[in-house]
């Protein structure tokens, strides 16, 4: 039985959370949010920008006529690490760009999370990756 949509989606959230939710949560704590509040905030903040993306996966998928499910299964391939084609290799990614960066900066302006704090929690998680 597939996973749904939601369900991939609230992985991705986890993953998410997991590589770069503590630097995040660093820079809200820093800027003077109380612990907790900053693991909800980030929470939050992963989930509505992972919202925008797949929203804009499923319109995408549907114009270049990719089973969206195809998706999803590429997704879910790369959150698990077990074989599928890549999302690259299913849907040209360049068109998600247009519609995702506006929704995911509206997620971190309203999370009060800079863009160069998001850059911060990205250079991080590569240096703990490459660990």
């Amino acid at each position: 039985m597939r996973a749904t949509d939601a369900e991939i989606r609230a992985q991705a959230v986890e993953e998410s959370y997991a590589r770069v939710g503590s630097v995040l949560v660093d820079h809200l704590v820093a800027r003077g949010l109380a612990q907790a509040d900053g693991e909800r905030v980030v929470r939050r903040f992963l989930e509505d920008n992972l919202l925008c993306l797949f929203d804009a996966l499923r319109i995408e998928a549907d114009i270049q006529s990719v089973a969206y499910d195809s998706v999803l299964d590429a997704i879910e391939a790369d959150l698990y690490d077990t074989d599928a084609p890549l999302l690259g290799a299913l849907i040209d990614m360049r068109p998600v760009q247009n519609p995702v960066m506006p929704c995911a900066l509206t997620a971190a302006q309203q999370a009060g999370i800079e863009p160069t704090a998001f850059s911060e929690a990205t250079r991080a998680a590569i240096i703990r990756r490459a660990r």
